[in-house]
């Protein structure tokens, strides 16, 4: 009776090491979870070389998206892996951003810019080939462009949450939804848009009253981003 306790107690020991061997893939169940988390690609317009829009003052379309970007960061549900595609000011090619999000296996993509007139309707776009034919882009083929069709109706969806969410923390604001030839998104694994929340020329001149303005746009990217994930 003793032998059998001991061969007993032995082959409980071992089962860790022999479920390890047996099911390698089964190891790790905090892996598991790493894996499946839904990731989100903020992309900040512009950078480095490429400053964007740029007022006498010297405030640039690239400082004012790179803030925004990480503010819509840092305010996402830490339940969601938050990337972004530069962290500072650094040049950046529309293939490098989308091949970036493709590279991550981002399950969306969320790319920020401003516009450059007066309006502070903001807008979002999402892609659309023009004429049903895909815009060409330097060191890609067709199969390339087409990579994005089979997400334009989730795009779509993101969209709408989007502006919906802007609309609410803005009353008074219409945002638009557009759909467009953009190149950056054509390659794109995932649903994408590219937003363009305000104008840069409407923003204070105060550095301080600036920051407010940009945090409540974030809040209102944040919760947009968040009402579709929700969805999925």
């Amino acid at each position: 009776m003793k032998n059998k306790a001991t061969i007993f107690i032995t082959i409980l020991a071992c089962l860790p090491v022999w479920t390890t061997l047996l099911f390698p893939a089964a190891g790790s169940c905090q892996d598991r979870i790493r894996t499946t988390q839904p990731r989100v690609m903020i992309d900040p317009g512009h950078g480095g070389r490429d400053s964007g829009l740029l007022l006498p003052s010297g405030l640039s379309e690239k400082t004012v998206t790179l803030t925004l970007s990480r503010l819509v960061a840092e305010q996402i549900n830490k339940q969601y892996k938050v990337l972004l595609t530069r962290q500072d000011d650094r040049f950046l090619d529309t293939i490098a951003r989308t091949e970036a999000a493709n590279t991550q296996q981002a399950d969306l993509f969320v790319s920020i810019h401003l516009k450059a007139n007066t309006s502070n309707q903001a807008t979002v776009f999402h892609y659309k080939p023009c004429d049903n034919r895909p815009i060409p882009a330097v060191g890609k083929d067709l199969a390339w462009h087409w990579q994005h069709l089979p997400h334009e109706d989730k795009s779509r969806q993101l969209c709408k949450t989007l502006t919906q969410s802007i609309a609410s923390l803005f009353p008074g604001q219409e945002p638009q939804i557009i759909s467009a030839p953009v190149a950056m998104l054509a390659g794109c694994q995932m649903p994408a848009v590219l937003i363009e929340p305000f104008a840069l020329k409407t923003l204070p001149l105060d550095e301080s009253s600036r920051i407010v303005w940009i945090k409540k746009y974030a809040a209102a990217i944040k919760t947009g981003i968040e009402s579709y994930l929700n969805t999925l």
